[in-house]
Protein backbone atom coordinates (compact mmCIF):
# COMPACT_ATOMS: atom_id res chain seq x y z
CA UNK A 1 0.00 0.00 0.00
CA UNK A 2 2.67 2.47 0.97
CA UNK A 3 4.42 2.14 -2.32
CA UNK A 4 0.99 2.37 -4.35
CA UNK A 5 0.37 5.84 -2.60
CA UNK A 6 3.96 7.02 -3.12
CA UNK A 7 3.84 6.08 -6.67
CA UNK A 8 0.61 7.83 -7.08
CA UNK A 9 2.02 11.02 -5.38
CA UNK A 10 2.78 14.30 -7.84
CA UNK A 11 6.79 14.84 -7.96
CA UNK A 12 5.71 19.04 -7.31
CA UNK A 13 6.65 18.75 -3.56
CA UNK A 14 3.62 19.89 -2.15
CA UNK A 15 2.57 16.93 -1.00
CA UNK A 16 4.97 14.71 1.81
CA UNK A 17 3.84 11.34 2.35
CA UNK A 18 4.70 9.90 5.91
CA UNK A 19 4.77 6.38 6.74
CA UNK A 20 5.17 4.97 10.22
CA UNK A 21 6.58 1.86 11.31
CA UNK A 22 4.39 0.69 13.39
CA UNK A 23 0.53 1.49 13.89
CA UNK A 24 0.49 4.11 16.68
CA UNK A 25 -2.53 5.19 16.75
CA UNK A 26 -4.68 8.25 15.30
CA UNK A 27 -3.71 10.97 17.85
CA UNK A 28 0.59 9.85 17.38
CA UNK A 29 -0.72 10.68 13.38
CA UNK A 30 -2.17 13.88 14.00
CA UNK A 31 0.68 14.67 16.62
CA UNK A 32 3.39 14.20 13.23
CA UNK A 33 1.26 16.15 11.39
CA UNK A 34 1.33 18.84 13.09
CA UNK A 35 5.02 18.91 13.37
CA UNK A 36 6.11 17.84 10.17
CA UNK A 37 3.80 20.49 8.00
CA UNK A 38 4.98 23.17 6.77
CA UNK A 39 1.58 24.90 5.91
CA UNK A 40 -0.23 27.60 8.00
CA UNK A 41 -3.20 25.23 8.41
CA UNK A 42 -4.16 22.01 8.96
CA UNK A 43 -6.73 19.94 7.95
CA UNK A 44 -7.17 16.21 9.14
CA UNK A 45 -8.99 13.35 7.63
CA UNK A 46 -9.52 10.30 8.97
CA UNK A 47 -8.73 7.45 6.73
CA UNK A 48 -12.82 5.75 6.59
CA UNK A 49 -13.53 9.35 5.59
CA UNK A 50 -13.42 12.14 2.49
CA UNK A 51 -14.48 15.52 2.02
CA UNK A 52 -16.49 17.14 -1.08
CA UNK A 53 -14.42 17.77 -3.93
CA UNK A 54 -14.65 21.61 -3.34
CA UNK A 55 -13.73 21.60 0.69
CA UNK A 56 -10.32 22.99 -0.12
CA UNK A 57 -10.98 25.94 -2.82
CA UNK A 58 -13.80 27.24 -0.44
CA UNK A 59 -12.12 27.05 3.07
CA UNK A 60 -9.14 29.08 0.94
CA UNK A 61 -11.11 31.71 0.10
CA UNK A 62 -12.46 32.24 3.26
CA UNK A 63 -9.12 32.48 5.27
CA UNK A 64 -7.80 34.65 2.17
CA UNK A 65 -10.76 37.18 3.74
CA UNK A 66 -9.08 36.70 7.13
CA UNK A 67 -6.61 35.47 9.26
CA UNK A 68 -8.70 33.09 11.36
CA UNK A 69 -7.47 30.67 13.82
CA UNK A 70 -9.86 28.20 13.02
CA UNK A 71 -12.52 27.55 10.55
CA UNK A 72 -15.54 25.20 11.70
CA UNK A 73 -18.04 23.47 8.82
CA UNK A 74 -20.66 20.73 9.46
CA UNK A 75 -20.33 16.67 8.74
CA UNK A 76 -22.48 14.69 6.83
CA UNK A 77 -23.43 11.28 8.01
CA UNK A 78 -22.85 8.97 4.36
CA UNK A 79 -23.39 4.97 5.04
CA UNK A 80 -20.55 2.68 3.89
CA UNK A 81 -21.58 1.40 0.38
CA UNK A 82 -19.53 -1.78 0.46
CA UNK A 83 -22.06 -2.87 3.25
CA UNK A 84 -25.29 -1.85 1.24
CA UNK A 85 -26.57 -0.76 4.62
CA UNK A 86 -28.83 2.45 5.16
CA UNK A 87 -28.29 4.76 7.99
CA UNK A 88 -29.83 4.25 11.12
CA UNK A 89 -32.09 6.61 12.80
CA UNK A 90 -29.04 7.13 15.50
CA UNK A 91 -26.15 7.98 12.83
CA UNK A 92 -28.30 10.14 10.85
CA UNK A 93 -29.12 12.27 14.30
CA UNK A 94 -25.28 12.30 15.02
CA UNK A 95 -24.75 15.11 12.36
CA UNK A 96 -28.00 16.69 11.30
CA UNK A 97 -28.07 19.64 13.38
CA UNK A 98 -27.62 23.39 11.96
CA UNK A 99 -24.72 25.58 13.11
CA UNK A 100 -24.62 29.01 13.88
CA UNK A 101 -22.81 30.64 10.52
CA UNK A 102 -20.72 33.47 12.13
CA UNK A 103 -17.64 34.93 13.92
CA UNK A 104 -16.38 32.95 16.92
CA UNK A 105 -14.38 34.14 20.07
CA UNK A 106 -12.54 32.10 22.47
CA UNK A 107 -15.57 32.69 24.21
CA UNK A 108 -18.60 31.68 22.13
CA UNK A 109 -16.43 29.36 20.78
CA UNK A 110 -16.37 27.61 24.16
CA UNK A 111 -19.79 28.27 25.22
CA UNK A 112 -21.03 26.56 21.80
CA UNK A 113 -19.14 23.31 22.57
CA UNK A 114 -20.30 23.33 25.88
CA UNK A 115 -23.96 23.57 24.95
CA UNK A 116 -23.60 20.95 22.54
CA UNK A 117 -23.91 23.78 19.20
CA UNK A 118 -19.81 22.66 18.00
CA UNK A 119 -18.53 19.20 18.18
CA UNK A 120 -15.56 18.26 19.65
CA UNK A 121 -14.49 16.57 16.17
CA UNK A 122 -11.43 17.75 14.40
CA UNK A 123 -12.15 16.20 11.28
CA UNK A 124 -14.89 19.21 11.18
CA UNK A 125 -12.14 22.40 11.32
CA UNK A 126 -9.86 24.02 9.76
CA UNK A 127 -7.20 25.04 12.24
CA UNK A 128 -4.15 27.52 12.48
CA UNK A 129 -1.20 24.95 12.77
CA UNK A 130 0.87 27.72 14.87
CA UNK A 131 -1.98 27.71 17.89
CA UNK A 132 -1.17 23.74 18.50
CA UNK A 133 2.61 24.54 18.05
CA UNK A 134 2.62 28.25 20.60
CA UNK A 135 0.73 26.61 22.81
CA UNK A 136 2.19 22.83 22.88
CA UNK A 137 -1.15 21.56 21.77
CA UNK A 138 -1.43 17.47 21.19
CA UNK A 139 -3.51 14.65 20.69
CA UNK A 140 -3.53 12.43 23.94
CA UNK A 141 -1.93 9.09 22.51
CA UNK A 142 -2.03 7.26 25.98
CA UNK A 143 -6.14 6.68 25.53
CA UNK A 144 -8.19 4.72 22.68
CA UNK A 145 -11.02 6.48 23.04
CA UNK A 146 -11.55 10.13 23.31
CA UNK A 147 -8.79 11.71 21.58
CA UNK A 148 -11.04 14.79 20.14
CA UNK A 149 -12.84 15.66 23.03
CA UNK A 150 -9.26 15.77 24.91
CA UNK A 151 -8.18 18.20 22.45
CA UNK A 152 -10.80 20.39 20.61
CA UNK A 153 -11.66 22.87 24.02
CA UNK A 154 -7.80 23.19 24.09
CA UNK A 155 -7.29 24.54 20.58
CA UNK A 156 -10.88 26.79 21.43
CA UNK A 157 -8.81 27.75 24.71
CA UNK A 158 -6.22 29.92 23.07
CA UNK A 159 -8.34 30.66 19.68
CA UNK A 160 -8.44 34.75 18.93
CA UNK A 161 -10.63 34.76 16.01
CA UNK A 162 -12.89 32.56 13.96
CA UNK A 163 -15.47 31.28 12.05
CA UNK A 164 -18.33 28.87 11.47
CA UNK A 165 -20.12 27.90 8.17
CA UNK A 166 -22.83 25.41 7.66
CA UNK A 167 -21.51 23.83 4.66
CA UNK A 168 -21.46 20.37 5.19
CA UNK A 169 -18.13 19.48 3.61
CA UNK A 170 -16.68 16.61 5.80
CA UNK A 171 -18.37 12.92 4.78
CA UNK A 172 -18.64 10.72 8.00
CA UNK A 173 -18.87 7.48 6.78
CA UNK A 174 -20.58 4.71 9.15
CA UNK A 175 -19.31 1.05 9.70
CA UNK A 176 -20.10 -1.05 12.43
CA UNK A 177 -16.37 -2.03 13.05
CA UNK A 178 -15.85 2.05 14.02
CA UNK A 179 -14.58 2.06 17.56
CA UNK A 180 -17.40 4.31 17.95
CA UNK A 181 -20.38 1.66 17.49
CA UNK A 182 -18.43 -0.71 20.15
CA UNK A 183 -19.21 0.51 23.71
CA UNK A 184 -16.85 -1.17 26.18
CA UNK A 185 -15.41 -0.37 29.14
CA UNK A 186 -12.06 1.38 28.31
CA UNK A 187 -14.56 3.76 25.99
CA UNK A 188 -15.59 4.61 29.39
CA UNK A 189 -12.39 4.47 31.30
CA UNK A 190 -11.01 6.90 28.87
CA UNK A 191 -13.76 9.25 28.78
CA UNK A 192 -13.42 9.24 32.74
CA UNK A 193 -10.25 10.64 33.15
CA UNK A 194 -10.46 12.80 30.19
CA UNK A 195 -13.82 14.20 31.53
CA UNK A 196 -11.83 14.71 35.06
CA UNK A 197 -9.10 16.57 32.95
CA UNK A 198 -11.36 19.20 31.58
CA UNK A 199 -13.25 20.02 34.99
CA UNK A 200 -9.69 20.39 36.09
CA UNK A 201 -8.35 22.33 33.22
CA UNK A 202 -11.24 25.06 33.64
CA UNK A 203 -11.40 24.68 37.28
CA UNK A 204 -11.54 28.68 38.82
CA UNK A 205 -12.52 29.95 35.57
CA UNK A 206 -15.80 31.22 34.25
CA UNK A 207 -15.68 28.66 31.83
CA UNK A 208 -16.00 26.07 34.93
CA UNK A 209 -20.14 25.85 35.18
CA UNK A 210 -20.73 24.96 31.53
CA UNK A 211 -17.60 22.83 31.47
CA UNK A 212 -19.52 20.91 34.02
CA UNK A 213 -22.68 20.89 31.77
CA UNK A 214 -20.56 19.13 29.14
CA UNK A 215 -19.14 16.46 30.52
CA UNK A 216 -21.76 14.82 32.15
CA UNK A 217 -23.97 13.95 29.06
CA UNK A 218 -20.89 12.54 27.96
CA UNK A 219 -20.30 10.42 31.14
CA UNK A 220 -23.85 9.22 31.06
CA UNK A 221 -23.09 7.69 27.25
CA UNK A 222 -19.83 6.36 28.09
CA UNK A 223 -21.11 4.59 31.10
CA UNK A 224 -24.40 3.53 29.63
Amino acid sequence: TVTRIKRSLPNDGNIHFIAQANNKGISAERNQGILKATGKYILFIDGDDYIDSNTIIKLLNIIKKNDYDIVGFNMESVPDYNSGKALSNREKRYVSSELEVGIYTKDSLLDNLFRGELKHNPTSYLFKRQVFLSNAISFPDNINYGEDYATIYKFFNFVEIGAVINDRFYKYVQRNSSATHKPQLKYAQDNLQVSRKILRYFKNTKYYSGARNYVIPRLITALS
